[in-house]
């Protein structure tokens, strides 16, 4: 093969080599401005994402479980101080035949176990149920940010406020066929824990 017929060979060999150099190096650009673009994209999405489950956790569902965990360690407690207290009563005149005595006994204790009692009424009437209420109205100012099944439960938490809220003015046996006990919100309870450690878990991916 002539010399320059070699050499135009050659050229041209080089220039596409150069070319699909050009070529792979563009195209390498090209990827890696997409697959960048994509990480940032799924990034953006999992901050909002992470935003939003925030705004859940310390905005609806943290408050309303620990004003939950509230009302039950207070209502617990004054169940087992009223559970030893009726326990206690009769053990004071175990032993004990003489009348006398047993006036005596009954007169000097009887006052502070009365006050046990009427602890409970007063607890019950000015924080308990100051409580209930509180939660009812966060739950109502912070919907938004409730998951949609938690959001069935409102109806029921609003309902067992206003029974309460309405007892005095209500005949004992019209709030006995209501059937108006805590055992209703156990269901919202549970929703409330089983969303806060999902969303919780969620975060902490």
């Amino acid at each position: 093969m002539p010399a320059v017929i070699w050499v135009g060979v050659m050229q041209s060999l080089i220039t596409a080599a150069t070319g699909l150099q050009s070529l792979i190096t563009a195209a390498t650009g090209l990827l890696g401005v997409l697959f960048g673009g994509w990480i940032a994209r799924r990034h953006q999405l999992w901050e909002r994402k992470s935003s939003r489950i925030r705004e859940q956790l310390q905005g609806f569902y943290s408050p309303l479980l620990a004003i939950r965990e509230e009302i039950r360690t207070k209502s617990e407690l004054r169940l087992k101080i009223g559970d030893v207290a009726r326990k206690t009563w009769p053990n004071l005149f175990r032993g004990i035949d003489d009348a006398d005595q047993k006036r005596t006994i009954e007169k000097e204790n009887a006052p502070k176990f009365d006050k046990i009692m009427d602890y409970n009424n007063i607890q019950l009437r000015e924080v308990i149920l100051p409580l209930y209420r509180k939660m009812l109205a966060h739950f109502f100012a912070n919907m938004w940010l409730a998951e949609p099944p938690t959001l069935a439960y409102y109806g029921v938490l609003a309902e067992f406020v206003e029974i309460w809220n309405r007892s005095e003015s209500l005949p004992s046996k019209v709030i006995k066929e209501l059937d108006h006990n805590e055992e209703k919100l156990y269901p919202f309870y549970n929703d409330l824990r089983e969303n806060f450690e999902r969303l919780s878990k969620e975060l902490g991916k």
